[in-house]
């Protein structure tokens, strides 16, 4: 029965993570919407492999320039607007045809490419161009090969620079959430442990959650960032947990009054921060595998061996 107890506690905790972490997910992308972040870490990292004046050329190219249109946001901050994704190939076409446009009477050859291309700035990209060009062995659709190789190395450089700004960005609007929820998770976890009836309904409302949302960590649907932030915001408090700030003394969730009070208060804040800072993959995943175990080891608890008839 006590080891029962323990994984309902633990599925419990996890639960809550999970849940404050897709909040800080939601408020993430939303954040990155209004901020345009993806396009400008993709224009950051092509800019970067390009260099000067030939990046705001790609960006006027027509293949580019059809894969983005300018939205409120771009002119309430007055910027044009850029994609978030460009297809390594549509890049590879749109910079090789930027450098050496294409001629309506005759196909390109290398021998244009390579012409074109040393008539570039003396530079790392020149230098880069023609050891693509040079390694297609006279083929050009060998070179635009070659160019979206050369783009894909970028764009995976570019990834880890915009998971690390990802990661910064969740691990404030997770101290920020867990701060203003009063998400304390010593006082979380002393809740489940003296009240069966709540880490029982809990631990059934995880269950019910991970059978619903079996194929979508996420749970993404078509709602807006606050409609979503409100139906998480729903979950949480269907579940009675001690969240929140209140101003009754004896209760864990009044602000403290005292030295110590105010540590302890400090390090269950920040216990759910880092705890949140994780990922809601990552608790959706440990969610699964603990229900999973839970499931297995209950029944045994429940029906304990019998011993044999002959030894009684």
């Amino acid at each position: 029965m006590f080891g029962s107890q323990i994984f309902d506690v633990a599925i419990g905790m996890i639960f809550v993570y999970l849940l404050l972490s897709l909040i800080c997910s939601v408020l993430n992308e939303w954040v990155a919407g209004i901020l345009s972040l993806r396009a400008t870490n993709l224009e950051v990292g092509i800019r970067n492999l390009l260099k000067g004046d030939l990046t705001n050329k790609l960006y006027n190219h027509g293949l580019i320039k059809g894969l983005f249109k300018q939205d409120w946001i771009d002119k309430l901050r007055g910027k044009q607007g850029v994609p978030s994704y460009i297809p390594s190939r549509t890049f590879a076409l749109a910079l090789l045809d930027t450098i050496a446009p294409a001629d309506a009477n005759k196909s390109q050859t290398i021998e244009d490419l390579r012409k074109a291309v040393g008539d570039l700035p003396v530079g790392e990209v020149r230098t880069a161009l023609l050891a693509l060009i040079n390694d297609a062995q006279g083929d050009i659709e060998t070179a635009r090969q070659n160019v979206e190789r050369w783009y894909n190395d970028t764009m995976d450089r570019v990834a880890g620079w915009y998971k690390r700004k990802t990661q910064i960005i969740i691990l404030i609007f997770a101290l920020v959430v867990s701060a203003v929820l009063n998400a304390d998770s010593i006082v979380i976890v002393n809740s489940l442990i003296r009240d069966p009836a709540l880490r029982a309904s809990v631990a059934t409302a995880a269950q019910e959650y991970v059978k619903n949302n079996n194929n979508n960590s996420s749970n993404a649907n078509s709602a807006t960032p606050l409609e979503r932030t409100e139906q998480l915001g729903g979950q949480l408090e269907a579940l009675h947990l001690p969240l929140g700030w209140v101003n009754h003394p004896g209760d864990p969730r009044t602000v403290p009054t005292d030295f110590m009070a105010w540590i302890t208060k400090i390090v269950g804040l920040l216990m759910t921060t880092i705890a949140l800072s994780l990922g809601a993959p990552f608790w959706f995943d440990m969610l699964n595998k603990f229900i999973v175990v839970r499931s297995t080891v209950k029944p045994r608890e429940k029906s304990p061996a019998e011993g044999s008839k002959d030894k009684q």
